[in-house]
């Protein structure tokens, strides 16, 4: 996990931030959610499987020896970034249901089979636990429900996946697992059957003026400037309309957005409390100006970040050249 990503895990131990993503992505940005309607999971995902999972009642009775029966096992572990328990009656929303987030600077093309397995685990987790409660208190009464190891009609809390993604350029992974299917030639009446999940992404050039302006976390920034940083013009006009709250940021929001937009700021401007991300900001918009004037040239480009004092380093990351095409620029000037 880079940089980005460990920041952003660390925003999204604010519920408020959490709550705020999924009022956007579900819900326009109005407040259905709040965030003391949320409350902290394990974001481990395990289910261990033993021997007598896959043989006869008779066999499994046979095999008494526990020390047996552990080294026969099998655990998958995963780590999610972040699980919640959403559970709301608020009067505008009543739910119980599970929800992760998967922080993302990078695209990640197999992202649908990843958060898939993470719910197929807490919901095998969510029936190992029913099972084992069940069959200690003697709740079975059938047969029918001594194999389930449930009884019938009992269900489980809904869990679903989201991404939040704020790396460069738009996600142009998967959103869905028929999309990473070959179903050529596959009839409808089996591709109904087939399995599909589907992935809901937050990432800021989908975020609305509207959704902005409903947010009540530190997210709200940082989407709506890293959204911006795509047009001098928009960055201009963004940081006019919120210079109040921009100049009071705090660390870890300016951190994030420092970082996601490559802006070079130092360490220890980004440890006080309270960061006036302003100036920071214009010098951004300046070189997506300047990078307009040059029409898209390594040349104009190259001269517009030296021009505001970025590094060679920075340079080089940022528009992703060499060290020798940076020197042969340099020296045709």
């Amino acid at each position: 996990m880079g940089k980005l990503d460990d920041m952003t895990k660390e925003l999204y131990e604010n519920d408020l931030v959490f709550a705020d993503t999924m009022n956007v992505l579900f819900f326009d940005g109005e407040s259905m959610i709040r965030a003391q309607d949320l409350s902290p999971l394990d974001p481990t995902e395990e289910h261990t499987i033993f021997d007598d999972d896959f043989v006869s009642i008779t066999e499994s009775e046979e095999k008494t020896d526990k020390t047996q029966r552990k080294a026969e096992a099998f655990s998958n572990q995963k780590y999610r970034d972040v699980l919640r328990m959403l559970q709301t009656q608020n009067g505008k929303l009543e739910v119980r249901i599970i929800v992760g987030a998967e922080i993302q600077s990078h695209i990640h093309y197999a992202m649908p089979i990843r958060n898939f397995e993470y719910d197929a685990l807490n919901l095998s987790r969510q029936l190992s636990a029913r099972q084992k409660y069940n069959r200690e208190n003697h709740l079975l009464k059938s047969r029918n429900e001594f194999l389930s190891g449930i009884k019938k009609g009992e269900t489980f809390t809904p869990v679903l996946t989201v991404v939040v993604y704020l790396g460069k350029g738009t996600w142009d992974a998967p959103k869905t697992l028929h999309e990473m299917f070959n179903l050529d030639g596959v009839p409808e009446t089996l591709l109904a059957y087939v399995p599909d999940y589907r992935t809901a992404i937050l990432q800021p050039e989908s975020v609305t003026s509207k959704q902005l302006a409903r947010m009540k976390s530190p997210l709200r920034h940082i989407l709506g400037v890293i959204k911006a940083s795509t047009n001098w013009q928009d960055m201009n006009n963004y940081v006019n309309q919120n210079k109040n709250d921009l100049s009071h940021l705090d660390s870890l929001t300016a951190g994030i957005i420092s970082e996601a937009c490559n802006m070079n700021i130092p360490k220890q401007e980004l440890e006080k409390e309270d960061v006036n991300m302003c100036e920071a900001l214009v010098q951004l918009k300046e070189i997506g100006r300047q990078e307009g004037l040059s029409e898209g040239k390594i040349e104009g480009k190259v001269l517009a970040y030296l021009e505001v004092g970025k590094s060679d380093d920075w340079i080089i990351d940022h528009l992703q050249i060499t060290q020798e095409k940076l020197d042969e620029i340099l020296n045709n000037q």
